[in-house]
């Protein structure tokens, strides 16, 4: 839609009314993937690149895009050390975990508090890789600070196909808040 409405209304008026041209490529939901599909991209000429949606992804495509000073634009990559290596070339739409799990936890007190603080114990699930992983060990130093104890955390290998088992650990330590950090389509 904004490649539309951009082109449709003159182009880019900084650089002559210079149309946007999309080029696709698929990281086939790895790191590999996403890294081959920069190299594909930079050797046609883009200008820029965006994407990458998973944390692993995004890091190892924007090292990638680094090589050639070409602007890697993070659609969704959450993990915080995407942009905060120093590389030049990498931007993010939006702001990382650590910003965004300060607000959700602030929340999570204000609502604890207002309820009359019935929550106490919190288990922490997530999945292996970067996004999961940096998630959980930032909560695990978080949660304490707030007043919530950490009963457990458990990671599971992504992709997962079958969370029986972590139900069955859930149910068995009775926590009162599970917090997941794994992509939806898998932990729903």
């Amino acid at each position: 839609a904004a490649i539309n409405e951009i082109n449709s209304t003159g182009g880019i008026r900084a650089l002559g009314g210079a149309r946007i041209q999309m080029v696709f490529g698929d990281a086939r939901s790895n790191p590999e993937g996403g890294t081959a599909e920069v190299e594909r991209m930079q050797a046609e000429g883009v200008l820029a690149v965006v994407g990458g949606f998973a944390s692993p992804i995004c890091l190892a495509a924007s090292q990638a895009a680094s090589r050639y000073d070409l602007p890697y634009i993070v659609d969704v990559g959450v993990n915080d050390q995407i942009v905060n290596r120093g590389l030049k070339n990498t931007f993010r739409f939006a702001p990382g975990s650590s910003i965004v799990s300060a607000q959700a936890l602030d929340n999570l007190v204000k609502l604890n508090d207002a309820a009359g603080k019935p929550c106490k114990t919190v288990m922490l699930v997530h999945e292996d890789g970067l996004f999961g992983t940096g998630l959980a060990k930032l909560l695990q130093a978080e949660l304490p600070k707030r007043g919530f104890e950490v009963i457990d955390t458990i990671s599971h290998p992504t992709p997962a196909r079958d969370m029986s088992n972590l139900a069955l650990q859930i149910k068995a330590k009775n926590p009162d808040i599970v917090i997941p950090s794994s992509y939806y389509g898998e932990f729903v």
